[in-house]
């Protein structure tokens, strides 16, 4: 609180306060006010007052930049910073190098299954039906309402005839690549060498020590492994400060040797496992491991064994050092590696004599056999060394469904009207006849004598085509080698002649997944309609009658196919009727299933 005062000169007030001595002076009328705080002036008349002081600046702060000193230390500090983060990410890099390397024997290998095959995926009748439509409907004005009718009525038909058609391809392919997936592993199984050395070779890509099958002999596999160099290894390790801090040391000529040592002992354990999980049948692994000699730089065989599948299997493999019991579980090793307590370490690493008749002779000589040369086991060390190439693009989908439109193209748009004559022929042969039935036959197919057109026969594989054009069974050409279709006529007067062909499925080649009973008449002639063929099965004591439809007009058809379908009692077979034409007669029709015809 201020203390205030007057004094002897007139109009002069002093005011003393905390913040410091204040005068005022001059008549109230306008008296100014100086000392402590700002400089004011006031002025007062009766009750009224007014007070106005004098604005002064701030003083603006100055920031203080940081010397030299200060900018050489944060430097300083930065450096040390960013040399300890490479420290540590060097020191957790070499550690993980030195933990993969010494367990690549712990690994355990997943054993090759006998592939498993998906089933055809389902097809949708809504789809089929749709693009059925489309087809049918295409150039048909809107308001015909008669024709759309009769359209989506035919496109009803036709894309059941499609989704029956495209069941039994998808059926035929499936059958297929199970066939091909049980060959493959009856090979595998075999030990077929070349089967065997493709499927561990590509095991064998991702390795960190590349190994290379050469061959089966029995069950015994033949690999040549490609051991890192010696000089391959860091020349640091981490270690501790006698303070305790994380550092980093000159690794020893010594450690070094071990660790390559080690680390041998791991990759044969490894490839053998390996080896061992990919080929099935395969019970003995002999392995020959290449490396650098340091003394000459040249390439040599260090290490040459085998190592059976029950060895391998009853080691314990737990601990980064198992992996030196490689010696004691091989068979006949022999390892020219030794770690000598003194002297040159580097002498510790030598090749293996070979004299003419050692085993690793017959195996190098397998290796040379190409040579021109005696750089061999360099040019094996050149491919070992190189990438491996990048996988190819995917292989096409074997269930991919053949299009609608492309299904109606091949079979002509004036394909015969057909359901009835299906239908009717399914019902003649439900209940009647079995497939094994079928399969055994023998199967007779009849066109009595004044009929029109001339039977013929086509042999067809997975894909609906002929493998040779000796597959296709015509007058030209009455049998098969084996006699399992064969064509005979009767008769030499054109009005009289009888013609029938005689199928024995189960006599066919494993090959054939489809048998295709075609009819034909010349371009000129009036068309197949109301030709009848007779099917007689006399094992099963029935016969059919199976009618081309009325109408008709296409020169070629395809009356009804035979379809091999698998079975746990063997190959069986059904018959399906077709009914399907070609409007460009015989010779699209052969085209059409991949017989050449000359112009």
């Amino acid at each position: 609180m201020g203390l205030g005062f007057r004094v002897g000169v007139p109009g002069l007030r002093l005011r003393v306060s905390t913040r410091g001595v204040r005068a005022s002076v001059g008549p109230r009328i306008a008296r100014v006010h100086v000392g402590g705080g700002r400089t004011r002036v006031s002025s007062g008349v009766g009750p009224f007052y007014a007070s106005a002081g004098s604005r002064r600046s701030r003083s603006r702060s100055i920031p203080h930049r940081p010397t030299a000193a200060q900018l050489d230390r944060a430097r300083r500090a930065a450096a040390r910073a960013e040399e300890q983060a490479r420290l540590q990410a060097t020191i957790a890099e070499l550690n993980e190098l030195y933990r993969h390397t010494t367990s690549v024997h712990l690994e355990e290998f997943p054993a090759v299954r006998r592939p498993e095959v998906p089933a055809p995926p389902a097809l949708d009748r809504r789809r089929a039906l749709k693009d059925a439509e489309r087809h049918h409907l295409a150039g048909t004005g809107r308001f015909a309402r008669g024709t759309r009718t009769a359209a989506r009525a035919q496109a009803a038909r036709d894309a059941d005839a499609y989704l029956a058609d495209e069941q039994l391809r998808l059926a035929a392919v499936h059958r297929r690549v199970v066939g091909e997936a049980d060959s493959w592993w009856r090979l595998l199984n075999a030990n077929d060498e070349a089967t065997v050395c493709e499927l561990v070779n590509d095991a064998f890509a991702d390795n960190a020590a590349s190994g290379f099958a050469v061959g089966v002999d029995g069950t015994t596999l033949h690999v040549v492994m490609r051991q890192p160099d010696l000089d391959t290894l860091p020349d640091r390790m981490p270690a501790t400060t006698p303070a305790g801090r994380p550092t980093l040391k000159a690794l020893t000529k010594r450690d070094a040797l071990t660790w390559w040592f080690t680390t041998l002992g791991g990759n044969v354990i490894a490839t053998v496992k390996e080896a061992l999980a990919t080929a099935p049948a395969v019970e003995c692994v002999n392995v020959a491991v290449l490396t650098r000699i340091p003394t000459t730089r040249r390439l040599g065989v260090v290490v040459h064994g085998e190592w059976t599948r029950r060895a391998v299997e009853h080691a314990r493999w737990r601990t980064e050092q198992d992996a030196l019991r490689f010696l004691d579980v091989g068979r006949e090793v022999r390892c020219s590696v030794r770690i000598p307590e003194g002297g040159r370490l580097a002498a510790g690493i030598k090749a293996l004599e070979i004299v003419p008749g050692d085993p690793l002779a017959d195996l190098l000589d397998r290796i040379d056999e190409d040579a021109a040369s005696p750089g061999a086991l360099a040019d094996l060390d050149a491919a070992l060394g190189e990438e491996r190439p990048a996988p190819g693009p995917a292989l096409p989908n074997p269930y991919a469904v053949v299009p609608f439109s492309a299904w109606k193209q091949r079979l002509g748009d004036g394909a015969s009207d057909l359901p009835a004559a299906r239908q009717r022929l399914h019902q003649a042969l439900d209940g009647a006849v079995t497939h094994r039935q079928l399969a055994e036959g023998p199967l007779s197919l009849e066109l009595p004598a004044g009929s029109q057109g001339d039977l013929s026969v086509l042999l067809l594989g997975p894909e609906g085509k002929v493998v040779s054009d000796s597959d296709f069974i015509f007058y030209n050409h009455l049998s098969t080698p084996n006699g399992a279709v064969s064509l005979h006529t009767a008769g030499s007067d054109a009005d009289l002649r009888t013609t029938r062909a005689v199928l024995r499925l189960a006599a066919l080649s494993e090959h054939i997944e489809r048998v295709a009973v075609v009819l034909s008449v010349p371009e000129a002639a009036a068309g197949l309609a109301g030709t009848r063929v007779r099917m007689d099965l006399p094992a099963a004591d029935a016969h059919w009658h199976l009618d081309v439809p009325g109408g008709s007009t296409e020169p070629a058809l395809v009356l009804g196919e035979f379809l091999r379908a698998g079975s746990s009692h063997g190959d069986t077979w059904q018959f399906r009727a077709v009914c399907s034409g070609w409007t460009d007669g015989l010779v699209g029709l052969l085209r059409a299933h991949g017989v050449e015809v000359d112009e």
